[in-house]
């Protein structure tokens, strides 16, 4: 998770969506995230059907705190 946002430029279009290589990444964090906690299932299908920078956001919440993530995403800009 915190790959995906510490390099967002990387992983991002510029529509705030993932590309390719992101969805990769996402792809196999989700696997191990319903495997340990099948509760977050319906989070990590909406993120799953749209993946943008918002949805990630929301699952990194599962993760990390708010301030965590918003340091991670301001090291891009």
């Amino acid at each position: 998770m915190r790959k995906l946002l510490t390099e967002y430029r990387l992983y991002f279009d510029k529509n705030g969506v993932l590309n390719s290589e992101g969805r990769k990444l996402l792809e196999e964090m989700l696997r191990f995230l319903i495997y340990e906690h099948p509760e977050y299932k319906p989070l990590a299908s909406k993120t799953r059907k749209e993946p943008t920078l918002s949805n990630v956001i929301k699952l990194a919440e599962v993760f990390m705190s708010l301030e965590e993530v918003e340091e991670l995403l301001s090291q891009n800009f």
